[in-house]
């Protein structure tokens, strides 16, 4: 079918209307919702803040400063974490992925199916590093509670330590803290890291079914090869929320 520039031009158009349209409507998602987010750490921290003036003196002789520290900090940075950016990310999730497939549907129903194969495979994938990035995560926490509790006990007593000369085991003792930290960091790169580049590996297995299968399909004149082309576009469109989805397990997870 020979398209007229008329319709190119005005395809161009729709296409540049929809772009800017999806483009505002994210701006104010995201506005709204990290927005929100923000709201509901401050409210946290004036709660958690109010609530430690409540408990008794044996509270605080039984838990270390460091954990306080590490609730009021990395704790609530999480929970905005997962209602700002996780949420967002949720919803592009269910957005796009389901209007990608449905989309991938009216092309041809068993493509579709035969490229949604390494779904499975991907969800196995997420349960196993989801389990091991909490574990991980925990220790950093952990790790970072005894660093901050380091910290205060070694400010609170700054006199006492100036007083015994002890500036330079007091560096040591905060070195390997801090190296510790960083230890427990590293490790939960280790398992986070190679996490997006599978996706994008059991993404590119469903590409190479879609173009074997899609190629005989072309072949056989089932389907055209624009078809084919437009096809993998929508499979691509399926690349982000799969991340997405991945970006708040992890959120959840911490």
């Amino acid at each position: 079918t020979v398209i007229s520039k008329e319709m190119l031009l005005l395809y161009a158009l729709l296409i540049v209307s929809i772009s800017i349209m999806g483009g505002f409507f994210r701006y104010l998602m995201t506005r709204r919702i990290v927005g929100v987010a923000f709201q509901v750490e401050y409210e946290l921290r004036n709660d958690l803040f109010s609530h430690l003036q409540k408990l008794s003196l044996s509270y605080f002789h039984k838990i270390k400063t460091g954990d306080i520290m590490a609730r009021a900090t990395n704790d609530l940075k999480a929970v905005r974490m997962l209602l700002g950016p996780g949420i967002r990310n949720l919803l592009n999730t269910i957005i796009m992925g389901t209007a990608a497939i449905a989309l991938m549907l009216t092309i041809d129903y068993k493509l579709t199916l035969y490229s949604l194969i390494p779904l499975p495979v991907l969800t196995i994938t997420v349960t196993i590093f989801s389990s091991r990035i909490f574990h991980r995560f925990k220790k950093v926490q952990e790790q970072f509670s005894s660093m901050s509790a380091g910290v205060q006990e070694n400010l609170s007593g700054i006199r006492v330590v100036k007083a015994h000369a002890q500036e330079e085991n007091e560096k040591r003792k905060f070195k390997q803290l801090n190296q510790e930290y960083m230890n427990k960091n590293m490790s939960l790169v280790k398992i986070w890291g190679p996490f997006f580049p599978f996706i994008m590996l059991i993404f590119g297995i469903g590409m190479v079914i879609v173009l074997w299968l899609g190629g005989q399909l072309v072949i056989a004149e089932k389907i055209s090869l624009g078809q084919l082309v437009q096809f993998n576009g929508y499979l691509m469109m399926l690349t982000f929320p799969m991340m997405a989805l991945g970006f708040v397990i992890n959120l959840v997870q911490r």
